[in-house]
């Protein structure tokens, strides 16, 4: 009896072994994003002083993705928009956001089983997924130093598409779209759109 437990417990063990290390393992868990392009805004609220709009084309948009599952991941995202023109930060933006991805996978993944390998990268990445953040922004700009600022609460969302160059880097291209909503003493709503374009880095 007692020999008959000990060959089910070394069979058990046998069988979860062979079961984790054919198991799929999954190559990237996390991304680096560097976008460029632009921020655009309206801003509407009561008076003069909150109603105005900006359009930086030269933005830059820094993420870290946390990469979760095959159609999961979660972000980390800042935005600095700065006007070369006029030396001015009209645009600064910190937020959290999720990802899932349609019809195609998250990241490539290394399946081993009998003997044979199987290694895997998409070639293309289709996502949507909501995102929350806060910024602050610059309304009107009078003078160098004069200017009527607010910060929001933003609440939307983005849709992207990534084209793998290599295992380890993807050219990506996003459209994103967001209301805001005044937390500051100058109350106003905000219309927010970004396009941009850049490289990922997965590891």
């Amino acid at each position: 009896m007692l020999l008959r437990r000990k060959l089910l417990l070394v069979s058990a063990f046998l069988l979860s072994f062979g079961t984790l290390s054919g198991a799929r393992a999954d190559l990237q868990e996390s991304a680096l994003h560097v976008r460029f392009g632009l921020v655009s805004a309206q801003f509407n609220g009561l008076g003069n002083n909150a109603n105005g709009a900006i359009s930086v084309p030269n933005s830059l948009d820094l993420e870290y993705e946390l990469i979760r599952s095959r159609n999961l991941s979660f972000l980390f995202r800042t935005i600095i928009a700065f006007d070369l023109k006029t030396g001015v930060l009209p645009y600064a933006y910190t937020g959290v956001g999720a990802r899932y991805y349609l019809w195609s996978d998250s990241r490539g993944y290394d399946h081993a089983q009998e003997g044979i390998q199987i290694k895997k990268s998409p070639t293309f990445r289709i996502y949507l997924g909501p995102e929350l953040g806060l910024s602050q922004v610059v309304i009107k700009q009078y003078t160098p130093v004069v200017q009527t600022t607010s910060a929001l609460l933003e609440a939307g969302g983005n849709l992207g598409l990534i084209y793998q160059l290599s295992s380890v880097i993807g050219l990506e291209t996003q459209v994103g779209y967001s209301l805001g909503f005044g937390v500051s003493t100058i109350t106003v709503g905000a219309s927010l759109l970004k396009a941009l374009v850049g490289l990922n880095f997965y590891f």
